[in-house]
């Protein structure tokens, strides 16, 4: 079977008709996946919607899509936040990014820890990032990229849902036992991990300490795992 292509489209569009492809979506297209009039592809617009149709090649640097059918879906649920302290090396942010849009993560949340060597922050790298993986995993919803200002704010924030703190310093809680039926957010700290007075915060927020095995892992590792 011939690999179905997908290309980001924005929200709001007809269930019927035709669309234009963005000029960088058409150039990706036609110089690196080099579709072919005819060919299957689908549209993903990042919140819930899967456009299918057929490539129309309108120009030397144009592509159409005829649209047949339309797929929608409901957000992941229990929805999931991941709140990183916020990492020094982009590289590891964008990994975060990545895997947890692969694995269906409700929101990634960058938070400024005490030992977090630089202030988070959310580039339109990262959200180009995010859509690159949405349409080779062929997920239908992106999450939501946020920043917070500190643990405080993120424990503030989850107020009702389940709250994990991916630490090894306290009576643990094994990550297999741990059970997602309700919203949950789960902390992870920077390189240096969290400050005492950090999970002190955390803990009378009413996190549950989770232990990811004898194990030392990167923050975006911790991430991933968790």
């Amino acid at each position: 079977m011939a690999h179905l292509h997908r290309f980001a489209v924005p929200p709001g569009l007809a269930p019927e008709g035709t669309v234009l492809l963005s000029p960088e979506e058409s150039h990706h297209a036609l110089r690196v996946v080099r579709l072919r009039e005819g060919d299957a592809v689908a549209l993903l617009d990042g919140r819930g919607r899967e456009y299918s149709g057929r490539a129309r090649i309108a120009g030397k640097r144009e592509v159409a899509v005829d649209i047949e059918t339309v797929r929608e879906e409901l957000p992941p649920a229990p929805r999931l936040t991941l709140a990183v302290a916020a990492l020094h090396r982009e590289p590891a942010l964008e990994s975060v990014v990545r895997h947890a849009t692969e694995l269906g993560v409700n929101r990634v949340v960058f938070f400024q820890a005490a030992r977090s060597e630089r202030p988070p922050r959310v580039s339109d790298k990262l959200e180009r990032i995010a859509f690159e993986a949405l349409k080779q995993c062929g997920r239908l919803w992106l999450p939501e990229l946020a920043v917070r200002g500190g643990v405080e704010e993120v424990c503030a924030e989850a107020a009702g849902e389940q709250l994990f703190l991916a630490t090894a310093d306290l009576p643990p809680l094994p990550v297999r036992s741990a059970r997602l039926d309700a919203d949950a957010t789960i902390l992870v700290g920077p390189e240096g991990d969290f400050t005492a007075e950090e999970r002190d915060v955390a803990l009378a927020a009413g996190a549950r300490p989770l232990s990811l095995g004898a194990a030392v892992f990167r923050t975006e590792v911790a991430a991933m795992f968790a």
